[in-house]
This record gives structure tokens, C-alpha cells and sequence, in this order.
């Protein structure tokens, strides 16, 4: 039975009526009692960057802590093997070729998350990422899910790698030498020792997908 996991602390929670305790309740309290707009909007900004800071802790903690194997509860944030899947809407239009993702589409976006100092295996690798493909299709029919696009963007070889082996296309990014570098730095000390500097946005119609991985339930 699908089931629904907690959320992460959001902008929008309530204000208590108690006498604070802390920073972020004093600044609640401040955003609350606010006389004109711009101290309401500054205390906002205020707020917005304490519960990014909250939110990032919590994911940190999740990924973490989280049974990879779980798929039987929905969140819009889930792991899922070594992958964390986003149930989300694209944020801008895209023009890949013949395919158009348009502003408020559905995507279920793919994430590699950081997996510690020592990487696995590039063989092993590629084994746990077939195994969570599969599992993501399972996970898409168990919970109802209709993104229109499965999209995720990685660095070479995963680019190619999800191109021949998992179905996706391939739109090539080109960024300044300076940042691939630095995200390339990043997957050599906890994804993947073998990353180029080249990063690629993947994408796949959530139909071609369940066909690449048929759900087993």
C-alpha cells in the first residue's frame, strides 16, 4: 500500500504564540508582528535562508539514513537505491530537439547523490544503477505516478552510459571549463573516479521508460 513520508520544514509552517526560544522563532515572531512590508519582506529573506539551511540539513540526514529498498512510501523527495528521485515540475520551457518540456510540466528528475569518500567499483556502479532504474519503475506504477519526462542531468561517462544502456537522449551542455571542473572534482571524490569533466542533461518520456523497465508489480 502506498504511504506518504514526511516533508521537509517548508517557508509556510505556522507561527506559534509562545514566547520564542529561539533565533529562527524570534525571527518568526519578528515576520509575524511585521508593521510595514518591507520588514515583513526582510524578515522573510531572513526566514527563507534559515529553513533552506534546515532543508539541507534534513536531506543530508535522509539520504543518509533512508532504506534505499523502500519504495512502498511516497515522498517528493525519495531514495531510491543510489539514486534520489524528485517528483517535481520543470521550471522553464526546453526545446530538445522534436521533444518540447514545457514550464509546469511533470518530471520525476534523477539525482546521483554523494555516496562517501571511497566510490564503488565503476562496475559496481553501473549494476546499482541498473538495479535503481528498475526500481524506479516499480516505484512510478506502485504510487500512480504520471510524470510526462524522466530527466536527469550527470557527467560523461554517465551521459553515454544512459544513452546506450538505459534508453535516455542526450542534449551536451557546455559550461565554463571552471565549473565542470569543480563538479567533476566532486563525483572523483564521491561518486565516481572515472568522471569527466563534461556534463550532459538526460531525458526519456516516462512512457519509453516503463517500456526500458517494465514495473514487476
Amino acid at each position: 500500500m502506498s504511504e506518504r513520508g514526511p516533508s521537509f520544514p517548508s517557508f509556510e509552517r505556522g507561527f506559534s504564540s509562545e514566547r520564542p526560544r529561539t533565533l529562527t522563532e524570534e525571527v518568526e515572531r519578528a515576520y509575524a508582528v511585521a508593521e510595514t512590508e518591507s520588514q515583513r519582506e526582510f524578515a522573510r529573506k531572513i526566514l527563507e535562508m534559515m529553513y533552506a539551511k534546515d532543508r539541507a540539513r534534513a536531506m543530508a540526514q535522509y539520504i543518509a539514513t533512508a532504506d534505499p529498498k523502500d519504495i512502498s512510501t511516497y515522498r517528493a523527495l525519495k531514495k531510491i537505491g543510489i539514486l534520489l528521485i524528485h517528483d517535481t515540475v520543470s521550471s522553464q520551457d526546453y526545446e530538445l530537439g522534436s521533444v518540447r518540456i514545457r514550464k509546469g510540466d511533470s518530471l520525476l528528475q534523477l539525482h546521483i547523490p554523494p555516496r562517501g569518500e571511497q566510490p564503488d567499483s565503476p562496475r559496481q556502479l553501473l549494476s546499482d544503477l541498473t538495479q535503481s532504474m528498475q526500481m524506479t519503475s516499480d516505484y512510478i506504477r506502485l504510487h500512480g505516478l504520471k510524470p510526462r519526462f524522466v530527466t536527469g542531468c550527470t557527467y560523461e561517462p554517465l551521459v553515454s552510459i544512459a544513452e546506450k544502456r538505459h534508453g535516455f537522449k542526450a542534449v551536451r551542455i557546455n559550461i565554463p571549463q571552471e565549473w565542470s571542473t569543480r563538479v567533476a572534482d566532486i563525483f572523483h571524490r564521491h561518486v565516481d573516479p572515472n568522471a569527466e569533466p563534461k556534463i550532459g542533461f538526460i531525458y526519456s518520456s516516462t512512457e519509453a521508460f516503463m517500456q526500458k523497465y517494465p514495473p514487476r508489480s
